[in-house]
């Protein structure tokens, strides 16, 4: 079973993983702007914190991310209107990958989006069917990194 393909251990983004790349992460980050006085306290604080703009962790993730996805690999990540979901867009495009919406949720506040990048090597391309993406605000944030044919590898993320 998937049990024995799977191996969890803590990471702040990806500062224990040395040498590795996957073929998909999907990336869950807190992305609500909070300011102090918003600040939830106990663990809870760590699914919802994305900083003033709501963007502190999903630029942190976005300048080391690269490194860690193979050339032909697929980036999944959930963000929120409240933390300008474009702005990451923008910012995949820029880095040469296929970028689109490829699911949305909208709540009578925000808008949730499930972005799917991909930068792949011609004549490289592998089929994957993505599930359908749970967006539960009260999810905690995670990685999940995959290697086709090996071992999937889950994070959960104390900044």
């Amino acid at each position: 079973g998937v049990e024995k393909k799977c191996f969890f251990m803590e990471s702040n983004l990806f500062g224990a993983i040395e040498g590795k790349q996957f073929d998909t992460i999907a990336f869950n980050p807190p992305y609500l702007p909070t300011g102090e006085e918003e600040k939830v306290k106990g663990e809870l604080n760590k699914a919802f914190d994305g900083g003033e703009t709501g963007r502190s962790t999903i630029e942190d993730f976005l300048n080391q991310f690269q490194g860690f996805l193979k050339s032909n690999g697929v980036l999944l990540t959930i963000e929120s209107s409240l933390c300008n979901y474009e702005l990451t867009v923008l910012k995949l495009s820029e880095f040469g990958f296929n970028v689109e919406i490829i699911g949305r949720q909208k709540f009578f506040f925000e808008e949730i989006v499930c972005i799917k990048a991909t930068k792949f090597n011609p004549g490289t391309l592998i089929p994957v069917n993505f599930p359908s993406v749970n967006t539960s605000p009260l999810s905690y944030w995670f990685i999940i990194l995959i290697e086709l044919n090996t071992t999937i590898t889950a994070k959960k993320i104390n900044p």
